[in-house]
């Protein structure tokens, strides 16, 4: 048979769960934002200054909401 279920192993589970999932979109984001890197060399290569610029932007703003991911992680870890 499968485990009792109590409030403190639903709770366990569901943290465990909300672990994963932050650190999957944690990871998920970095890939994105190396992506993002990759589109502003090549906007700069073309001399499409503006649009570099806003790309930029945007991996700032990545980076900066990875960042809060990172720290909601922690804290759900109880770190």
């Amino acid at each position: 048979m499968g485990e009792k279920k109590t409030l403190e192993n639903v709770e366990a589970n569901s943290i465990k769960e909300l672990v994963v999932l932050i650190s999957y979109l944690v990871k998920h984001n970095e890939s994105h934002t190396a992506e993002l890197k990759d589109l502003a060399d090549n906007l700069n290569d073309l001399d499409l200054h503006d649009a570099y610029e806003d790309v930029l932007d945007a991996i700032k703003k990545y980076d900066e909401g990875n960042k809060l991911l990172f720290l909601a992680l922690k804290k759900v870890k109880g770190e």
